[in-house]
C-alpha cells in the first residue's frame, strides 16, 4: 500500500469516512499528471469477474496511467488474482463499503481525471479515449458520463436496457428531473479529480443513490456533460454485494426508499432548482415504494421515518397521512410509464439471461497475466 505524507490513504477523512475540506485541499496540492486518467476499481469478493473486467481496461485505446484496485475486505482471494497484472496498484481496506473504497482510490490517484469501474462491469475499448475527447473540448466539465446498458453475467448486451444521460441547460435541474438516470452508472462516469475532492467525494453514509448524490453535487459546482455513445455494460451479477440484502426484501426496499428520499432532501431548497423538481424526484422514489408492494405496516411508519430522515421533504409532501396518500397515488400514476418500461426491459433481460450467449469479443478480450 502506498503512503502519502507519512499517512495511509485510509486514515484520511472525517469521523463518518467522508473527506474533510483540509484533507481535500492537501490532496489537491499534490502534483498531478495533466491529461492523464487513473481508473479506480472497488472490489469485494470479485474473484469471479475481476480479471474479465480488467481485460477491458487493458484493451483501452487510451490506456490509463494506473488501475487502482481498492480491495474492500475481500475473502475470496481476488487480490491474489490481480496484484501481478499490468498497471495494477492494490490497496487493501476493511469492508467499509463501495463509497469509501472509491474515495480511497481517488485519494491515491495522481492524474487530472479519474474513471470508476465496478469489479464486474465492462468497457468498450474506446471508452476512455472518447470521454477524454469530450473533456478536452469542455475544460469546465467536472463530470463526463456516457451511455450504458445492461449485460448478462456472460457479458452479452441485453436489448432495450440502454440508458442515455443527457444534459441541456441547467444540469442540476435535468438530474433532479430524471432522478434515476445516473443510478447504477458509476462505471460510466469520468470526473476531474480536483472537482471530486472539492465536493467531498462519495457520501459514505449513502448506501443507495450514492451515484446520483455525487452527480448532483458536481452539477451544483460545475458543468456536467455526456459522451453520446454506449461505452459501458453494467453486468446483471446475481452475486453482487448490492444484490444480497441482509434484511428481508420488504425491509430492504423500505430502506432504499428512505435513502432515496434523503438524497432528494439535500436538493429541495437549491436556489436555482424549482421546488416542483424536488417533489417530482421524491415521487420517483415513492414509485419504488408502491411498485415493491411494501406491506401496510411500513406505510404507517413512513411519515415518521421521513420526518426523521428528510424533515423538510416530509413537511412539504407528507405532513399527514392523507397528504402522503395523495402523493403516493400521484407517484403511482406518474410512474406507470416507467413501470411499463421496466417490465419490457425485464422481459428482454430474462430472455437474454436464458440464452446466455458468449461475451462480445470487442468488450471482453483475452485476459493476459504476468508472472
Amino acid at each position: 500500500m502506498r503512503k502519502f505524507r507519512g499517512f495511509s490513504p485510509v486514515a484520511f477523512g472525517g469521523p463518518d469516512g467522508t473527506l474533510v475540506p483540509s484533507v481535500a485541499d492537501a490532496f489537491m496540492d499534490t502534483e498531478i499528471i495533466a491529461g492523464a486518467v487513473d481508473v479506480v476499481v472497488p472490489m469485494r469478493n470479485g474473484a469471479a469477474t475481476i480479471q474479465r473486467t480488467l481485460a477491458t481496461v487493458h484493451a483501452q485505446t487510451h490506456p490509463p496511467r494506473r488501475i487502482i484496485i481498492v480491495d474492500d475486505g475481500s475473502t475470496d482471494g481476488g487480490a491474489d488474482l490481480v496484484r501481478c497484472l499490468p498497471l495494477v496498484e492494490l490497496i487493501a481496506t476493511p469492508p467499509y463499503g463501495v463509497s469509501h473504497a472509491r474515495n480511497t482510490g481517488v485519494q491515491a490517484a495522481r492524474t487530472e481525471y479519474v474513471a470508476f469501474l465496478d469489479a464486474d462491469d465492462l468497457w468498450h475499448p474506446t471508452k476512455l479515449e472518447r470521454q477524454l475527447m469530450v473533456a478536452r473540448r469542455d475544460p469546465a466539465a467536472a463530470l463526463i458520463t456516457c451511455d450504458f446498458m445492461s449485460a448478462t453475467p456472460a457479458g452479452a448486451p441485453i436489448p432495450a436496457t440502454t440508458i442515455r444521460p443527457r444534459y441541456a441547460g441547467r444540469a442540476l435541474q435535468c438530474l433532479l428531473h430524471d432522478f434515476f438516470v445516473i443510478g447504477g452508472g458509476s462505471s460510466s462516469i469520468l470526473v476531474r479529480r480536483d472537482a471530486f475532492l472539492r465536493v467531498g467525494g462519495y457520501d459514505v453514509r449513502q448506501q443507495f443513490f450514492e451515484d446520483i448524490d455525487l452527480c448532483l453535487r458536481l452539477a451544483a459546482h460545475g458543468t456536467v456533460t455526456a459522451c453520446p455513445e454506449v461505452l459501458t455494460r453494467v453486468v446483471e451479477n446475481p452475486f453482487s454485494t448490492m444484490r444480497r440484502p441482509q434484511a428481508s426484501p420488504d425491509a430492504f426496499n423500505f430502506e432504499v426508499t428512505l435513502q432515496g428520499l434523503t438524497a432528494v432532501e439535500k436538493w429541495m431548497d437549491v436556489s436555482d432548482a424549482p421546488a416542483r423538481l424536488g417533489r417530482e424526484a421524491a415521487r420517483h422514489i415513492l414509485v419504488r415504494f408502491v411498485r415493491s408492494r411494501i406491506p401496510l405496516s411500513y406505510l404507517f411508519t413512513l411519515p415518521a421515518q421521513m420526518q426523521q430522515r428528510a424533515p423538510r421533504l416530509a413537511k412539504r409532501i407528507a405532513p399527514d397521512m392523507p397528504r402522503l396518500l395523495v402523493h403516493l397515488a400521484v407517484a403511482s400514476i406518474s410512474g406507470l410509464r416507467r413501470m411499463i418500461g421496466k417490465f419490457h426491459r425485464q422481459l428482454a433481460r430474462n430472455a437474454a439471461l436464458k440464452s446466455m450467449p458468449k461475451p462480445h469479443p470487442s468488450l471482453v478480450p483475452a485476459v493476459k497475466t504476468t508472472a
